[in-house]
């Protein structure tokens, strides 16, 4: 078996790695850390505690606490070991604080992120009664632990104890039914969340074993409080603590290292999970364009939320918190005939290839005084002012482009 000290800092370090990777790709997909959001900053305060727990984790497999063998004779103990085993008591009771507050944050951090990947109306209500469920548990299995099951307080770490107070049997059989069911409620709520997708086999099976690792969580969760029952005396509840702190940070920041990776690397987007080969971005925002009589053609963003539809690249910038305009189209109405114009040199004397292109006939002379010749004497000619993409519909009028259509001359526009 691996020594405790050196898999903990193992544990350790690829945490830190992950969460490092997490907070670089949400600054990247953000642009400034006053729009992170809560499960950022919850993922912060974890790690804090989690790096508690390995410092102490260690300190306690060295140490001896109150909790004493059956028949072992209390009065045979000097000061000095009654002072070292209640200081080993009381680190007991901080591994046991940090490592309920390192695992009860990810699963904040996990439903946060499940609220963001999904637009469905059930899983939004499964999710936020898990938040509610989440946050009751932790509530009251506090109040439990300090308040109810060992009075008074400092019995925790008194030479000699109660059984209650030195093995924590009811904390124990609390924490680990609140933990292990909101884990597998957790898990019956995202995993077929991401099952009926529409993807193929092999990007399904990537997402479901990103989040998949939860299993292993619920796997540490009940060795843990098995070796804590079965053998308060050894050492391998401790290892069993460390992994399934460790593998609930990893969990819950895995799909933000894809992020990150995907951008440094240009490695290819999983994109939105909705089964078509769309770009879909940010939550179900799919862009839409929208034509206006003011001379104006604006690209934004319309919330079109699909109920089968979740994003992953969706670790970026909350939608209704996007700022600013893509690109301006300008639109000229008269009444003679339909032509598409862009400015550009190369173009001016490229009516026939446009209406080729774009399958519209060549627009007609101007009749004298009409308010084409008065814009430079041509139908082919450029705006004096400013670059247009320029829509003449004729008479009667012709069926509104379609979306594609706009959509290749904003991509072939020079803006």
């Amino acid at each position: 078996m691996v020594p405790l000290k050196a898999e903990t800092w193992i544990w350790w370090t690829f945490v830190v790695l992950c969460v490092i990777c997490r907070m670089i790709s949400r600054y990247l997909s953000l642009g400034t850390i006053r729009r992170f959001q809560a499960d950022d900053y919850i993922t912060a305060f974890a790690i804090c505690f989690y790096t508690t727990l390995i410092v102490t984790i260690n300190i306690v497999a060295k140490s001896d606490s109150n909790l004493l063998p059956p028949g072992f004779d209390v009065n045979s103990l000097t000061p000095q070991q009654i002072h070292d085993r209640s200081y080993g008591s009381k680190l007991v009771l901080v591994v046991e604080q940090c490592q309920i507050m390192t695992v009860w944050c990810e699963k904040l951090c996990m439903l946060l992120l499940y609220r963001r990947l999904t637009v469905g109306v059930w899983e939004i209500r499964a999710i936020k009664a898990l938040f509610f469920y989440v946050c009751i548990s932790w509530v009251i299995m506090e109040i439990l632990y300090f308040g109810v099951w060992c009075r008074p307080f400092h019995m925790y770490w008194a030479v000699p104890s109660t059984t209650q107070c030195t093995a924590a049997t009811n904390h124990l059989i609390t924490n680990a039914v609140f933990n292990i069911s909101s884990d597998t409620m957790i898990l019956a709520v995202a995993l077929p969340m991401f099952i009926k997708t529409r993807l193929p086999l092999r990007k399904k099976i990537a997402i479901v074993g990103i989040f998949s690792l939860g299993t292993f969580v619920i796997i540490c969760a009940i060795l843990n409080k098995v070796y804590s029952f079965n053998q308060p005396f050894g050492l391998e509840w401790t290892y069993w603590y460390v992994r399934e702190s460790s593998t609930a940070l990893l969990t819950a920041n895995a799909a933000f290292v894809w992020a990150l990776l995907r951008r440094v690397f240009k490695l290819r987007s999983l994109g939105s999970f909705s089964g078509k080969n769309t770009y879909t971005p940010y939550n179900g925002y799919a862009p839409t364009y929208t034509t206006t009589h003011t001379r104006v053609e604006t690209l934004h963003r319309k919330k079109t939320p699909r109920h089968d539809e979740i994003d992953l690249d969706l670790l970026m910038p909350d939608p209704d918190e996007f700022e600013g305009i893509h690109r301006h189209t300008e639109i000229h109405v008269s009444e003679d005939t339909m032509s598409l114009k862009r400015e550009n040199n190369s173009m001016t004397d490229g009516r026939g290839t446009w209406a080729e292109a774009w399958a519209i006939r060549p627009p007609a002379e101007p009749k004298p005084g009409s308010s084409s010749s008065r814009e430079g004497g041509s139908d082919c000619g450029r705006s004096a002012t400013d670059s247009t993409t320029e829509i003449v519909p004729s008479s009667p009028p012709p069926k509104k482009p379609s979306r594609a259509l706009l959509r290749h001359s904003q991509h072939d526009s020079p803006v």
